[in-house]
């Protein structure tokens, strides 16, 4: 029996946010899908991190495991002009059936993103998010 666990969901604000993309063009594009560092003001969840991160907890189911666990899964997705999360793919995966539960519980959130803009336009946005896992036995 597992005598305590601990799931972080760690929020990283600097370098892991930062998903590459190919150059934008002049224009505001209407598929161009824009990083975090090129987007005027960026996406945010309703009520916040902490909001999103309880949200996804609550959808994430935790491996069973025999040992102490400590690692981090690191999902990406698009934040549409509408606000919903699409395209949630896994850029680092653990193993221990993490990316699958995380991929579950990114595409299993149902309340809308605050859109990033550029200049007053809705943009198409990438987002990361990691989930840190650590169990201890």
């Amino acid at each position: 029996m597992i005598s305590k666990i601990c799931l972080i969901v760690v929020i990283l604000f600097t370098s892991l946010m930062h998903a590459q993309v190919p150059a934008e063009l002049p224009s505001i594009e209407q598929d161009t899908v824009y990083s975090l560092k090129d987007v005027d003001v960026k996406p945010e969840y309703p009520r916040g991190m902490k909001a999103l991160a309880h949200d996804v907890l609550k959808k994430f189911k935790l491996p069973k495991v025999d040992q102490d666990l400590d690692a981090r899964v690191i999902v990406e997705f698009i934040i549409e002009k509408e606000g919903r999360v699409t395209n949630a793919r896994i850029i680092k995966d653990p193993g221990y059936g993490l990316a699958p539960e995380a991929l579950k519980a990114i595409s299993l959130l149902k309340k809308r993103w605050r859109p990033a803009l550029k200049g007053n336009t809705a943009v198409r946005c990438f987002y990361i998010f990691p989930i840190t896992v650590r169990i201890m036995k």
